[in-house]
């Protein structure tokens, strides 16, 4: 056996075992690929950082119109008033001992009339009254909550197809913690 044979038999199990191993590694990699391929990729999505997001957005949304609105209220409020105060009080008399009594007009005008300031002045004291910032947190978190639920409910079987190369896509779940 000479020199050139013995040496050749190494090189020759070497590439045997580069062959090998490159073949596990495709191998490995094919049945990685087909498991991820038919399983997918989940995507986690926190909704803590999402939650405060969309809190603070809606608070500060509530928190600017809510004053307009309330302008707006309080500027119709005397004129509903007026208009519901005339409604119910319409006839301006009652029985005593089965004979009907009517209210001359000037009493009838007088007691619509302090009716309508009375109703009107509680109205606006109970509109300065509201705590803009305590109702704007409030429905905020409600809103927060509802908007969740919502997105919960449309992601739950939430699938985007990532397409690798054309005709190889991975589907992608996305899940909401």
């Amino acid at each position: 056996m000479s020199l050139s044979e013995v040496g050749w038999l190494p090189m020759k199990s070497a590439g045997y075992f580069v062959a090998g191993l490159l073949f596990g590694l495709f191998l490995e990699a094919s049945l990685l690929f087909v498991w991820v391929e038919r399983e997918g990729i989940r995507v986690v999505l926190e909704t803590d950082p999402l939650r405060e997001a969309i809190q603070a957005q809606i608070e500060g949304e509530v928190a600017q119109r809510l004053p307009q609105i309330l302008a707006e209220v309080r500027q119709q409020v005397p004129e509903k008033v007026a208009a519901q105060v005339d409604k119910e009080l319409g006839e301006t008399s009652f029985t005593l001992y089965g004979v009907r009594v009517e209210l001359p007009p000037s009493a009838t005008e007088g007691v619509r009339r302090k009716l309508k300031e009375e109703i009107t002045k509680e109205f606006q004291r109970e509109l300065d009254e509201l705590d803009v910032t305590a109702m704007a947190q409030s429905w905020a978190k409600e809103a927060t909550v509802a908007v969740e639920s919502l997105l919960r409910q449309e992601m739950a079987d939430w699938v985007v197809s990532w397409e690798l190369f054309p005709g190889l896509s991975l589907p992608v779940f996305v899940d909401m913690r």
